[in-house]
């Protein structure tokens, strides 16, 4: 079986309220994608710092400082039963501006 890349959008959510993403590449099986690839993102976002490697330079994302982290295109289904399937974003993310 053969292994292709798959350009993923990474954006993290901070705690602050700021949010940044990235653009990145990651190899998985070419029929069925999708458990790899979650469990290669799931593996990276669960270390206590999360490195990205850009042409520039590299960047160390301390998760901590991270609520959540949105991931498209979407990484298809899995059998867990501890996500919601076939979930539907009925209103975007707000979050209220602090007065000084």
């Amino acid at each position: 079986m053969g292994k292709q890349d798959y350009s993923l959008q990474i954006t993290f959510h901070y705690n602050n309220g700021e949010k940044e993403s990235f653009l990145v590449t990651e190899t998985a099986e070419e029929n069925d994608p999708y458990p790899e690839l979650r469990q290669s993102i799931q593996q990276r976002l669960s270390l206590e710092w999360c490195p990205l490697h850009t042409p520039d330079e590299t960047i160390y994302i301390n998760m901590r400082n991270v609520d959540s982290v949105s991931i498209k295109p979407t990484l298809g289904e899995s059998e867990n039963e501890n996500e919601f399937h076939e979930a539907q974003r009925v209103t975007a993310l707000t979050r209220s501006s602090k007065v000084l």
